[in-house]
């Protein structure tokens, strides 16, 4: 409850009173009888009936009541002993102001968010300041309207309410943020689209993430060593850490041997060693002058039902001293700004060790297109589209694992470094990704990215509790759709022929390929299928509305030929397929109506077919009335 000041007339403030001094009588409780007492019963008897309160279950609230009691009281006397005063503002005569007096109003309605100390926490509140929320610094408050936090082990997601809270983290978003969990993702779903489709993904692990091993698996150390070869650089990972820690380079079959003897070492029943992954260096990176660099973008899921998947181009980072695979120093091989500040010229550097996509693309106009014949704003065009088709394939390989609720969202760092040859590779996924602003590189970028991002959770929260469409949106900001899964609540699929995302699927196919022909086009909408909308096209010549036929049942041949019934993609041998012969001549006599469902859901195909068998001698009519 908050204390403010109010002026109110004094008739009404008195009446509040009476009525609070009643409603919070610490000895009375209104009983479950009176509650349903008859109207005309109610005539005669009172029309509240009291009962002591003398359980002791019933203790917290009697003091809760005698604290209001008083609380009211003493400002109902206070009222009848202080004289009203008319106030020195312009308002109305009625207006009255009473001094030395505090009204207990009502709870505040204004949304209540928490934010936990730490990564620049500024960021995301000014935004929701804005918006009107009001803040509190309780961490075990469970009333709060959205929660951003830096570990998604500071959420209580037992007590998490679906469709009234926001919490900004997935409770599993490990399959993505971790290295190891990341590899397995990316394996596993290129096995399972094998196994299911026939072929491999468009988009295979080769293409953009480095030869990585395991070292906690035997299988994976054993072909890793068997594979290595002398005078080869690989970088050791541990796979639940980021901002670099941990990170060494292995450059000969000494240093690998002596990591694997230590960790060997130190392993015991009752200890764990931290896991590991081993990733092939790449030893030909694109350098600006000179010098390494990487690219940090954005990858955000602004909902989960349904799924929201978005791209922010971010900014790049690069490193103060000039690159040189041989160099021991980590700074030279390592670009994020953790690990830039040890070096001593970072204070002198630090504006030059994070630039703008605008500044990239300038730089790369200037000095790289002319020399290797490359398009003009090959940054915002081949290497954005090549970062979201890896973005794109990596939300796919979890797609069905992630935990889906109304209210979850999450921002995920990706981090990507181009070759030589012009080649994008994915690095690896940060959860809670750092959003300090060191330079004025990262002021530009990082408060668009969280700004929109804030906007976007709560827009298609909002939208996502009324069952309404996410499309379009409003705050996109920045961000590009990636893909924008439909609703469970709707009833009607949008064509993609219309979605306004439809670009950015496209990035999945390879450039130079037509869609498969013979595709399954959209279906219309149920209305305009039903014949509900005259103006449509559907109506004219596509699909003409059915005239009324008679209640008779229409005779189906369903000893026909399988071969004749047309095609379908995604089913196998037509409509149906059936092996049995007495399946395919059935006496028509017995049959007295057939559904056949064909269902094509991504790699399921769903045939169903119901007979319902009757007499001959019942008519067709009395089996229509009947089934209906």
């Amino acid at each position: 409850m908050s204390v403010i000041k109010i002026r109110v007339p004094l008739d009404a403030l008195r009446l509040c009173l009476q009525h609070l001094t009643t409603l919070f009588h610490p000895l009375t409780n209104y009983s479950k009888k009176s509650r349903h007492r008859n109207p005309k019963s109610q005539k005669s008897s009172p029309r509240h009936k009291l009962k002591p309160l003398t359980s002791s279950l019933f203790k917290k609230e009697y003091l809760r009541r005698k604290q209001m009691h008083q609380k009211a009281r003493d400002l109902l006397h206070a009222c009848q002993k202080t004289p009203p005063t008319l106030h020195e503002t312009n308002s109305a005569p009625e207006a009255l102001m009473f001094p030395r007096m505090h009204v207990y109003a009502c709870p505040d309605r204004r949304p209540m968010f928490y934010i936990s100390r730490g990564n620049n926490n500024h960021l995301v509140e000014g935004p929701l300041l804005e918006l009107g929320w009001k803040k509190t610094t309780d961490k075990h408050d469970e009333r709060y309207r959205l929660k951003w936090v830096e570990n998604r082990c500071r959420i209580n997601y037992i007590a998490f309410r679906e469709g009234e809270q926001l919490v900004n983290h997935i409770p599993n978003c490990k399959l993505l943020t971790n290295k190891l969990g990341l590899l397995c993702s990316l394996q596993e779903y290129e096995r399972v689209t094998l196994l299911t489709k026939g072929r491999l993904p468009r988009l295979k692990m080769v293409d953009f993430v480095p030869e990585t091993y395991k070292l906690d698996e035997r299988t994976d150390r054993e072909k890793f060593l068997n594979d290595y070869k002398d005078g080869e650089t690989w970088i050791c990972k541990p796979t639940s850490l980021n901002q670099g820690k941990g990170i060494f380079l292995l450059r000969s079959r000494e240093e690998i041997n002596q990591l694997l003897s230590e960790r060997e070492a130190k392993s015991s029943w009752t200890r764990q060693v931290q896991m590991r992954i081993v990733q092939r260096y790449i030893h030909n990176p694109l350098l600006i002058d000179g010098r390494k660099f990487d690219i940090r973008a954005y990858m955000f899921i602004a909902s989960t039902v349904p799924f929201l998947v978005l791209f922010h181009k971010g900014y790049v980072r690069l490193s103060c001293q000039k690159y040189s695979q041989d160099d021991p120093n980590l700074t030279t091989h390592l670009t994020n700004q953790f690990v830039q500040k040890k070096d001593p010229s970072y204070k002198d550097n630090k504006e030059d060790t994070a630039w703008t996509m605008d500044k990239l693309n300038e730089y790369v106009n200037e000095n790289i297109a002319k020399e290797r014949n490359m398009e003009k704003d090959w940054v915002f065009g081949g290497l954005t589209k090549q970062m979201q088709r890896i973005t794109l394939h990596c939300f796919n390989s979890v797609k069905h694992k992630l935990q889906c609720k109304i209210g979850y969202f999450d921002l995920y760092g990706m981090d990507f470094m181009v070759d030589a040859d012009l080649k994008v590779w994915l690095i690896e996924i940060n959860a809670n990704p750092a959003l300090w602003t060191n330079c004025q590189a990262l002021k530009e970028a990082i408060p668009c990215v969280v700004r929109d991002g804030l906007y976007l959770a709560i827009e298609c929260f909002d939208k996502s509790r009324k069952g309404q469409s996410l499309l379009p949106l409003n705050s996109l900001g920045g961000y590009n759709v990636l893909y924008c899964g439909s609703s469970p609540f709707s009833g009607q699929r949008q064509a993609r022929s219309v979605s306004p995302f439809k670009d950015s699927l496209d990035i999945c196919r390879p450039t130079g390929t037509s869609p498969v022909p013979g595709q399954r086009k959209p279906s219309p909408p149920r209305s305009v299928a039903k014949g509900g909308n005259n103006n449509s096209p559907y109506n004219s010549t596509l699909n003409p509305k059915p005239e009324k036929k008679s209640s008779t049942l229409p005779t189906i041949n369903i000893g026909a030929n399988v071969s004749s019934v047309p095609a379908r993609p995604g089913l196998v041998g037509g409509a149906y397929h059936s092996t049995s012969k007495k399946q395919q001549s059935l006496p028509q006599q017995q049959i007295s109506r057939v559904s056949l469902v064909g269902i094509v859901s991504g790699e399921e195909n769903k045939i169903r077919m119901t007979h319902a068998n009757v007499s001959s001698s019942e008519s067709k009519e009395d089996v229509y009335n009947r089934g209906s």
